[in-house]
């Protein structure tokens, strides 16, 4: 599907066989189409409207304005000479909203963004069939607005969301989660790292649950009240972003340029090769400029991590992470590769000097073939190059099953399989040593899985709950906001109804059994912190005394429209 824009009609075309013959018309004055069907785990439950139906953002019936912009789906590629027609679904309970913003697919979640005339504050509305949606419910002390909110990658069971808390000329965030079906948001961590165009320092290493790499603003509080340089540190989680700890290379911090800082194209740091990652960066207290920061590699997805090469390079992996290649920074004539995981590596001589642009290979890494373009040092007139790099026929042989490792994805201080989001993750993988190649089509990695018991880590605070001071321990999620009762609960003052017990399971998470933190909890009506409990019956009056003198009344007319009668 794609679009074509004029200076005042935007037309959608789409195509079913890859633009092997002519697209199609679909849609005039569209503002962004996708099809319903854009993730193997999204489904609407029925074939045909999984196969054809599309949704699209579109103009108002009479106004052009934005705030009349309204969301529409089609199951008949929007044909109006049927008997099916379009329709407008309804995103808040009984009506349909205008204001449509924005739409985006994420795994198995459609998330479309709604403003509403006279404010910048948005509404993000949720679904994972295209038939039934709700609106999100974000932390009491955050709200979403235009232009200052970035839909990150997100797992198959949660959306991860980062929003602008601070101002944009030096804008930082905060990232958030929802629970498994997109309603409820909860913080993970403030003071995220992000640039004017929302790029947000974030990536989830690929093919392995739960673990996330972000950077943060830590000296935050003097950015926002002065106006000073950031200065940034790289983090690392190993439960989808509950809990953090510092990135290290010899027991020394370690921090490494990400999503705001690119340098090549493709992922920033990770490859569809089981637990490898590579990234530039430095060690010490704070992030360094690019040119000053040298290549690192971890072979056990960000656990630990050693230094690879001196200086900033470009970097690609290769037949899954057999080979690795890396290209300084700077004019020179030399490609260095790696066979054993990043350990050593051999350098090339190319015959001419070059500068890299960029390094680049199959999107699934499963290939022996890099291709590098380049430009020479011949000034003021340089020339562009596109170097093929092709390893395919060096000696190394295909490999067998005794070339392959069960390879853990996380384990503990004795290097025992530990849990990661409530199991243990297995994956086979090359032996490091190995002498030989894979050699083989792309196939996404198999997991094998062993479920652990439940401890504390498994859990987190639930919507409007927060962490006491002892966070560090994890002992306690305080109420910071009103807990909403269950319809039907709390007809009388008297009444009890079962609450949350503030902690609830991360979503994603499999441990079994061991601790239960989430079973609900008795909670009051009359309880201070309860929203929407009973009615007293009395007549509340509140006295205000202003200061002053000569008071002069305004009076705001909020409604646009005119009433009659």
């Amino acid at each position: 599907m794609r679009s074509r824009g004029h200076t005042d009609v935007t037309q959608t075309l789409y195509t079913t066989d890859g633009f092997s013959k002519d697209s199609k018309f679909l849609r005039s004055d569209t503002a962004g189409c996708h099809w319903a069907k854009s993730s193997d785990l999204f489904s609407t439950g029925q074939k045909d409207l999984d196969a054809d139906r599309i949704l699209c953002v579109v103009k108002g019936r009479f106004s052009p304005w934005r705030k009349d912009y309204r969301l529409l789906v089609s199951d008949n590629f929007f044909k109006t000479d049927e008997a099916v027609q379009e329709f407008e679904p309804e995103l808040e309970v009984g009506r349909t909203v205008q204001g449509i913003v924005n739409m985006a697919v994420v795994k198995k979640h459609l998330i479309v963004a709604a403003s509403a005339e006279g404010t910048d504050e948005m509404a993000l509305y949720v679904s994972d069939d295209t038939i039934h949606w709700h609106r999100a419910v974000f932390p009491h002390d955050h709200k979403l607005t235009e232009e200052a909110y970035t839909v990150l990658e997100g797992t198959n069971y949660s959306i991860q969301i980062d929003v602008m808390n601070s101002h944009p000329t030096q804008p930082m965030g905060v990232f958030l989660s929802s629970n498994s079906n997109g309603t409820y948001f909860t913080r993970n961590i403030e003071h995220t790292n992000r640039d004017k165009w929302g790029f947000v320092d974030f990536e989830k290493i690929a093919g392995i649950q739960g673990i996330v790499l972000v950077n943060i603003v830590d000296n935050w509080k003097e950015v926002q009240q002065e106006g000073k340089p950031k200065k940034i540190k790289s983090v690392i989680s190993f439960d989808d972003g509950r809990n953090f700890k510092p990135l290290t290379v010899d027991k020394e911090e370690l921090h490494l340029h990400s999503v705001t800082d690119l340098s090549n194209s493709g992922r920033v740091f990770s490859s569809p090769a089981p637990g490898l990652v590579m990234g530039v960066g430095n060690t010490g207290k704070y992030l360094d400029d690019y040119m000053k920061g040298n290549l690192y590699v971890s072979d056990n997805a960000g656990v630990t991590w050693r230094e690879a090469l001196k200086g900033p390079h470009k970097y690609e992996f290769g037949d899954q992470g057999s080979i690795l290649v890396a290209v300084k920074e700077g004019f020179h004539k030399e490609i260095a590769y790696s066979l054993n995981h990043g350990t050593n590596w051999t350098s090339i001589e190319l015959e001419h000097k070059f500068k890299a642009v960029q390094l680049t290979t199959t999107q699934d890494s499963t290939s022996l073939k890099f291709l590098l373009e380049a430009v020479d040092d011949n000034e003021p007139s340089a020339h562009g190059y596109i170097i093929a790099i092709d390893f395919d026929n060096m000696h190394e042989d295909q490999c067998t099953s005794d070339d392959t490792e069960r390879w853990p994805a996380r384990v503990d201080d004795d290097g025992e399989a530990s849990c990661l989001m409530g199991q243990k993750q297995y994956y086979q993988r090359r032996k490091a040593n190995a002498k030989c190649f894979m050699k083989k089509e792309f196939e996404d990695p198999e997991v094998e899985t062993e479920s652990c018991e439940c401890t504390d880590d498994d859990y987190e605070c639930d919507y409007n709950f927060e962490r006491s001071e002892d966070r560090k321990d994890r002992k306690e999620c305080k109420l910071a906001g009103a807990l909403v009762i269950p319809d039907g609960a709390c007809k009388n003052p008297d009444d009890t109804f079962m609450g949350s017990s503030g902690w609830r399971k991360i979503p994603g998470n499999n441990c079994k059994d061991g601790k239960k933190k989430d079973e609900p909890k008795e909670w009051k009506c009359t309880d201070d912190d309860v929203s929407g409990k009973p009615a007293s019956g009395d007549i509340d009056s509140t006295k205000q005394d202003f200061p002053g003198h000569d008071f002069k009344a305004i009076v705001y007319l909020e409604r646009t429209g005119i009433s009659s009668g």
